[in-house]
């Protein structure tokens, strides 16, 4: 008994030493990054010593926590300054908070996102300084936004020679803008770099930002002195890191130069960026206006319905701002009008009160004294003239535009000689039109524009169409689709190489209609199997490679070898993803999804750089009767071959939602005599039909792939390596949620396992990187798991695998050989076109481009049942050996049974 008193006793003296220790002493803080967005303006002797400056505006604070609701804001003086709300973007957290001007400074403390040592918590701090203008400054700002520049100039000349730098630099920097708009271009230059001066004296550095970027848009859009332009950008770079919004606009500047000198997929990736830089630090102006140049970019390069879009979505948001800038809505319009034109003079009809180029002169008239605006609009009037056919309307608004532009961008006389070339060609003026199209091919040529190029060989080709020489027409309009395919091969795949593709079609379809009123149905059928396979052809890396030199193959290794290393740091990040606190683990991913799509844009700039359009296409399949449909000038037209003899046939618009038999005989019957005489049908430019199933549609009394076997064909020739190996791999249920996905896995492995060594990647094996170790070795590839169809053109398309990780389209198009077979027993792995009804890359087309034979996947969403039935049947009829006969029987068999959902599946071949 003692003893357990005993025992308690000392229990209980245990426990009242322990409440009398005090708790080991908190880790200092860890030293937190903050950085800082929406200040009136940023100043500082040096970059390292600026201070936002306040004027009791909201401020946004970046950082990164895994807490953001526990962050903390105080003053200098150890004030508490409230959040008024936070928003996670990507891998940081945005707190906005009002400071007043007297504040000093801000201190930030949060939960760290990761431990520093043993510290959870870090802390940081923002210098503040007070903001004021002067009054003169304020009046003059008012008055130039009311165009009065003469006004402006009286308030501002008396402090050009102030003593103060930075009042003398203010001064400066209005005289440059105001010059700048009454097109003294050079009198604006000087006074701009007269300013920078002052201002880095000054240490003004947000008013030193506005000043360069203004030079910059000088120099590149008004003077054409690109390679100054771009020195001033590169000289920026050094003294820009503290100003957020400064930094959100380098690239935009940078990618307007790129777009300027005709590199377009420079521009695209650099207004990208600046979208995605101002979307992060809430800088809604900067990223209005990079949203704004990337559709004009894509009106440049012909992508007419994403241009408009884009533009339209620009225009709607500058509506909803109280005092939007009149030059800048004029601007936004000016470019909608250019992409209606475009659609105008593809044939669409869009009446007067709806023409954006009208409102534009509305703006224009109302408060925006901008000569070089005025010169566009006008330039823009005459060609809406000539779609009216007011040939003489067109020829004086041509005359005013160049009168007023002082300093025309290279955009603009290439304009101009396609309108004069255009004028002269209405006039049966052939002579003086050919003159005109030739100098605006000369000028595309010697600056790099690929679509003015290839408008002035359309231009080209239907001058010497009216002069009655089809072979040099013919040879004209030949040459502009081999331009558009170098044009294609400068825009990033996800940015409109489909949709650039379909729109400028003027050059294909006028090519078809001379071979076919010429009787040569064969060439006809030719040119369109080119811009058929002009796409995925510019994804052939395998072949390109092969041809490359030791030197070009070296930088082709390496780019190949950052994007591989970027998708292992990306794949083992996914893994952790389970660790980490459910706040951050949004913006965990999202900033996985911004590292894939830079790695993949690198990738996808040393593709570009390869350069190797088609230069000879393969023969038809022998034995087979080959069905190839395209879309030209808006109507659908049918090709139908068998041995050696090609017919074409008009199938005209088809209605949406047309029952199958009318579908049935505007695509079938036309051909009917063929396809009865044969067993085999491979069809090409599948993804002209949209969501149409070719294999439904009835065909003597049952669907035609009842009665014939099908395959879709990318038509690319090239025969590439497979592995030496006799391998088969089977990846099947990677997310662990697809119970009918994983029996068909270990159902495929046993038939498999008949024929030779299988690899078994089940469940949380199958990662990203153990699928693509296995790729490499495998002549069969069965995936039986989630499919993903995303983002445009499909670019985001993705197999999901274990542990969060993917094997992306970009991943399938990198591999250093392909399994020759495969089953892609995945949602929406073969289909091909977009949301928008744009072409797409498939994920099984992806496949066949790095060198597999044939890739059976389903077009669209698919039971799961159905996918595990499809697959048994599959290789009970010989999937390994012959996958196109196997999914004809099994597409039989389903007819038998009753299954829905047959219809879905396509057998891709090369």
């Amino acid at each position: 008994m003692g003893a357990r008193w005993t025992v308690v006793w000392l229990a209980a003296f245990a426990a009242l030493s322990a409440c009398r220790r005090r708790p080991p002493p908190a880790p200092p803080d860890a030293p937190l990054e903050v950085e800082v967005a929406g200040c009136a303006a940023v100043r500082g002797p040096r970059a390292t010593d600026a201070a936002c400056a306040v004027s009791g505006d909201v401020v946004k604070l970046l950082v990164r926590t895994s807490d953001p609701a526990g962050a903390t804001v105080h003053d200098a003086a150890g004030a508490p300054v409230p959040v008024l709300s936070w928003a996670v973007r990507g891998e940081h957290t945005v707190l906005r908070v009002r400071p007043s001007p007297t504040a000093g400074a801000l201190v930030v403390r949060a939960r760290l996102a990761e431990r520093v040592g043993a510290a959870e918590h870090g802390s940081g701090r923002i210098a503040l300084t007070a903001f004021a203008r002067p009054a003169w400054y304020v009046d003059a700002q008012s008055k130039r936004s009311k165009g009065e520049l003469d006004a402006v100039m009286e308030l501002v000349t008396p402090h050009l020679t102030s003593r103060e730098p930075g009042e003398s630099a203010l001064a400066h920097g209005l005289a440059a803008r105001v010059a700048m708009r009454r097109g003294a271009l050079d009198d604006a230059s000087r006074l701009f770099r007269e300013a920078l001066s002052l201002d880095e004296r000054a240490g003004m550095i947000s008013e030193r930002a506005d000043d360069a970027f203004a030079l910059v848009f000088l120099l590149h859009q008004r003077a054409r002195r690109f390679d100054e332009a771009r020195a001033v950008l590169d000289g920026a770079v050094a003294w820009l890191g503290p100003y957020a919004e400064g930094r959100a606009r380098e690239p935009l500047y940078r990618g307007q130069l790129a777009w300027e000198v005709g590199d377009a997929r420079s521009a695209l990736r650099e207004l990208t960026r600046a979208d995605e830089i101002a979307t992060r630090i809430d800088a809604d102006g900067v990223g209005r206006a990079a949203r704004q140049v990337l559709a004009m970019v894509s009106c440049s390069v012909g992508a007419r319905r994403a241009c408009e879009r884009g533009l339209e979505r620009a225009d709607d948001e500058l509506g909803r701002l109280a005092e939007a800038d009149p030059c800048e809505r004029a601007e936004v319009l000016i470019s909608l009008g250019f992409a209606q034109l475009l659609r105008a003079e593809a044939g669409s009809a869009i009446p007067r009160g709806a023409r954006a180029d009208e409102r534009a002169r509305e703006q224009l008239s109302r408060g925006c004294p901008d000569a070089y605006l005025a010169a566009i609009s006008r330039e823009h009037l005459a060609g809406w003239a000539l779609v009216d056919g007011d040939v003489a309307a067109a020829r004086a608004h041509l005359a005013a535009s160049r009168a007023a532009a002082q300093e025309p961008r290279v955009s603009d006389v290439l304009m101009w000689l396609d309108l004069e070339g255009r004028v002269a060609l209405l006039e049966k003026r052939h002579a003086e039109a050919a003159r005109a199209f030739d100098r605006e091919l000369d000028l595309a040529d010697a600056s790099g524009h690929a679509h003015e190029r290839w408008r002035a060989l359309v231009g080209r080709g239907r001058t010497e169409e009216a002069r009655g020489a089809r072979s040099r027409a013919l040879a004209a309009y030949i040459e502009a689709e081999a331009a558009l395919a170098d044009e294609l091969l400068g825009i990033p795949l996800g940015e409109g190489r489909g949709a650039v593709a379909a729109d400028s079609d003027a050059a294909r379809t006028a090519a078809v209609r001379l071979l076919r009123a010429g009787g040569d149905a064969a060439g006809a059928l030719d040119v369109t199997r080119r811009a058929h396979a002009r796409l995925l052809a510019g994804l052939a890396l395998s072949s390109r490679v092969a041809r490359l030199s030791p030197r070009e193959r070296g930088g082709w290794e390496v780019a190949v070898a950052k994007y591989k290393s970027a998708r292992a740091a990306i794949d083992a990040d996914a893994l952790d993803d389970w660790k980490r606190a459910r706040v951050t683990v949004g913006g965990a991913r999202e900033a996985r999804q911004h590292a894939l799509s830079e790695a993949r844009a690198a990738l996808d700039d040393a593709v570009g750089r390869l350069r190797a359009p088609i230069s000879k296409l393969g023969p038809l399949p022998s034995g087979a009767v080959t069905l190839a449909y395209a879309a030209l000038g808006g109507e659908l037209i049918g090709f139908v071959s068998r041995s050696g003899h090609t017919r074409a046939f008009d199938v005209g618009r088809l209605a949406p939602g047309a029952a199958p038999e009318r579908l049935a005989g505007r695509l079938l019957e036309p051909a009917r005599a063929e396809i009865g005489s044969g067993d085999r049908v491979v069809v090409l430019g599948a993804e002209a039909l949209g969501a149409i199933d070719l294999p439904a549609l009835p065909f003597d009394g049952a669907p035609l792939a009842a009665r014939v076997t099908m395959s879709f064909s990318i038509d690319l020739s090239q025969t590439l390596t497979s592995p030496p190996s006799t391998v088969a791999l089977v990846v099947s249920d990677p997310t662990g949620d697809l119970a009918a996905a994983r029996a068909e896995g270990r159902a495929a492995s046993a038939r498999l396992r008949d024929l030779g060594e299988v690899r078994v990647l089940e469940g949380r094996a199958a990662t990203a990187s153990a699928v693509r170790a296995a790729l490499g070795h495998a002549t069969f590839f069965h995936y039986a798991g989630h499919g993903r169809f995303e983002g445009r053109e499909g670019v985001e398309s993705a197999l999901p695998l274990a542990g969060g990780t993917e094997l992306s389209l970009t991943d399938l198009l990198s591999l250093p050989s392909a399994p020759r077979r495969a089953l892609l027993s995945g949602c929406e792995t073969g289909r091909d076109v977009d949301v928008d009804a744009e072409r797409a890359v498939s994920l099984a087309q992806a496949l066949l481009v790095s060198g597999a034979e044939t890739v059976i996947a389903p077009s669209r969403t698919v039971d799961d049942d159905l996918a595990r039935w499809m697959a048994e049947e599959l290789y009970r009829d010989g999937v390994t050996s012959d996958p196109v006969l196997a999914l004809h029987k099994a597409q039989r068999a389903a007819l038998a049974e009753g299954k829905a959902g047959w219809d879905a599946y396509r057998a891709w071949t090369r």
